[in-house]
C-alpha cells in the first residue's frame, strides 16, 4: 500500500515535450532516472521541407549518494539528438548506457551538456523507401 508520494525532482524543461520513455536504475549506490523527451519544433536550420525538426532530449536525473529524505535530485547529463521524422519507437537502454531509435530518417547527436557535438562525415546510406525503418543505437 502506498502511504505517501514525494516529489523528487521538479524543473522547467523549456518547450513543450512528450515523455517517450524512462528508466530508473541504481549504479554505485546512486539512484538515477533516464528520461527521453520528444519535441517537434520550428527549426531555422531546416530550409527544405516542412521547416520543422524532431528533437529527442535524453536527460539523466540523479541523486546525491546516500539515503534519506534530504537527497537532492538534479539533471546530471543532457543529450540532444536531431532528426527529420518522428520515431516509430525510441527507448533508453536498461542501465541508461544508450538510446535506441527506430525511425524512417536518421537521428544524430547535436549537443551533450550544452556543448555542440562534432558531426562525423556522412556515410552512404541505402535508400529505404516508404514503410521501411532504420534502427539505430546511440551510446553516450
Amino acid at each position: 500500500m502506498i502511504r505517501f508520494l514525494q516529489v523528487l525532482f521538479s524543473e522547467r524543461m523549456g518547450e513543450p515535450f512528450t515523455i517517450l520513455h524512462s528508466v530508473s536504475h541504481v549504479q554505485a549506490g546512486v539512484h538515477a532516472v533516464e528520461v527521453l523527451l520528444l519535441r517537434v519544433q520550428k527549426d531555422p536550420q531546416e530550409t527544405k521541407g516542412s521547416g520543422y525538426s524532431v528533437f529527442l532530449e535524453w536527460i539523466t536525473v540523479g541523486s546525491a549518494a546516500g539515503h534519506g529524505q534530504g537527497r537532492k535530485y538534479e539533471v546530471r547529463k543532457r543529450r540532444v539528438l536531431r532528426g527529420k521524422s518522428v520515431p516509430h519507437y525510441a527507448a533508453v537502454e536498461p542501465q541508461g548506457k544508450g538510446v535506441m531509435v527506430a525511425s524512417e530518417k536518421p537521428f544524430v547527436f547535436t549537443h551533450v551538456d550544452g556543448q555542440p557535438v562534432e558531426q562525423p562525415k556522412p556515410m552512404e546510406v541505402e535508400k529505404t523507401g516508404l514503410g521501411k525503418i532504420q534502427v539505430i543505437s546511440c551510446v553516450s
